[in-house]
């Protein structure tokens, strides 16, 4: 990350952030980096709030427009 090389089972804990304490998470694309690399955020909501994150999911996409289907490699 940053150009810093990094444990690669150091990065679980990102995904896993909202799961011991049960809460709902949305996982969703907002983009590309110039690189054209997939750039995504999780939302992470309250306690049984499954429908706040996936509204907020979808006023990002409605900003950031959505998935997008990855450029086909030519072989």
């Amino acid at each position: 990350m940053d150009g810093e090389a990094h444990p690669y089972l150091s990065l679980i804990v990102w995904s896993t952030v909202a799961t011991p304490p049960g809460l709902p998470a949305t996982a969703m694309p907002v983009g590309r980096s110039k690189a054209g690399l997939p750039i995504g955020v999780q939302i992470i909501g309250p306690l049984f709030e499954d429908r706040t994150t996936l509204g907020f999911a979808a006023l990002l996409e409605r900003e950031f427009g959505g998935f997008v289907r990855p450029l086909e490699i030519q072989l």
